[in-house]
């Protein structure tokens, strides 16, 4: 069984995700039923950003600053589990 069939025409792999249950999908929604090929630096450079950001957010001074500093509804009052 082939999970992830080629679609000829854009139109058919809108539908197929509707059908799936995705929610509309955007018109500017690119479409190419061929492979894309990511050059290893790019993912290198993702890579490299993750690792920032991870260490970033989950340094426990940060995590202190957006919690005293974002509207009272939008503040945790609890430590994710991960997290500790």
């Amino acid at each position: 069984m082939n999970r992830f069939p080629l679609y000829s025409h854009p139109d058919e792999f809108f539908t197929a995700l509707i059908a799936a249950g995705m929610p509309e999908v955007p018109q500017a929604f690119s479409v190419v039923p061929l492979p894309h090929l990511i050059p290893h630096s790019t993912i290198i450079e993702i890579d490299a950003f993750l690792r920032i950001f991870e260490r970033v957010t989950t340094s426990a001074l940060w995590r202190q600053v957006v919690a005293t500093s974002a509207p009272e509804i939008a503040q945790a009052h609890r430590v994710p589990q991960w997290i500790k």
